[in-house]
């Protein structure tokens, strides 16, 4: 994601009263000074401001590459806590015990995104939740801390983006029990369910005026009924699939563009009944470029997060896709 081209402070009253700071931890993984983490040398001295000398012994051992893994470290966790502020009102009924961000310097994880949540290493029930830093983010910001600015350029909306996916965590696992089947069906609806995932976490992009590849809830709906079209096609016309064939197959980053416009025309409904407020009015102040109230944007994405499951935005697509002669059984 992009960085916020608006700024944002979290002193607000929806993040007011909070008695201390959100337990959150960022650590470099693994950890450089950890005798059994197995670490390389070359793993972390690309690092920008990384300082290669021996007069330690070990370069990682100079204090000054410590110092720089610490500021890192800090710096991550002040970004999160700043993102966390603005949702906050939504974590009021959560248990959170820590957020743990995971630094990956040496890229093992292979993604290519900037920053995530690990569903699969988070626990809710016990109040424990998973996030990392990658290895473009992780340059980011050491870049900004190399060059010693006094307000380095933020990406909270990057981990507003991560955050929300956390609170949507039952919608994830239970969506996440068809990305890795062959039966073609299955990958068929485990990519229209990016849309609801992605769509949800990028919400507060679109009211915030942050996307700008789509630009109505008519045009993210021919969108997604084409896209679902090519690849249904080529999905079901093998018996078996491989995860390369669909990572092939599902290529391109329209579900964030296209899924929160396709989360704003599902909300219709329920929306006008709780607020009376008409989604299209959105739609237009969104396109109108008008400013939409910190109130108002948090109130329809507790509202998507509320009413948009998994089973229900599977209930809803078939109105998109049916011109298209796509039909889910």
């Amino acid at each position: 994601m992009k960085p916020s081209t608006q700024p944002f402070s979290p002193a607000g009253p929806l993040t007011a009263g909070i008695a201390e700071p959100l337990p959150v931890k960022a650590y470099l993984s693994p950890d450089p000074l950890d005798d059994d983490s197995c670490f390389e040398e070359d793993w972390i001295s690309w690092i920008p401001g990384y300082l290669n000398s021996e007069e330690y012994g070990l370069s990682y051992l100079h204090p000054q590459n410590i110092e720089l893994a610490r500021r890192i470290e800090s710096f991550t966790e002040e970004q999160f806590q700043m993102a966390f502020m603005r949702l906050k009102s939504l974590w009021d009924d959560k248990y959170v015990k820590q957020m743990a961000v995971g630094i990956d310097y040496t890229g093992m994880l292979g993604s290519d995104a900037t920053a995530s949540f690990d569903y699969n290493r988070s626990e809710p029930e016990c109040g424990f939740y998973s996030f990392a830093v990658h290895t473009p983010l992780l340059y980011k910001y050491a870049n900004k801390l190399l060059q010693s600015e006094q307000n380095p350029q933020r990406t909270l909306n990057l981990w507003e983006h991560e955050i929300i996916h956390a609170l949507d965590y039952k919608q994830i696992l239970i969506a996440s029990a068809f990305a890795g089947s062959e039966n073609p069906l299955n990958g068929l609806t485990y990519y229209t369910l990016r849309y609801r995932e992605e769509g949800i976490a990028n919400l507060l992009a679109l009211l915030d005026g942050d996307i700008d590849e789509v630009h109505s809830i008519q045009e993210a709906k021919a969108l997604f009924a084409k896209n679902c079209q090519r690849v249904g096609k080529e999905l079901l016309a093998l018996e078996k699939t491989s995860d390369n064939d669909r990572r092939k197959i599902y290529q391109g980053y329209d579900f964030y563009e296209a899924g929160p416009w396709l989360i704003l025309d599902m909300l219709s409904d329920y929306y006008s009944v709780m607020h009376g407020i008409d989604i299209a009015t959105i739609e237009k102040r969104i396109q109108n470029k008008e400013t939409i109230s910190e109130r108002e944007k948090l109130r329809i994405l507790s509202a998507a997060l509320r009413f948009i499951s998994t089973s229900s935005f599977l209930g809803r697509i078939d109105a998109y896709l049916n011109p298209e002669g796509l039909f889910f059984q």
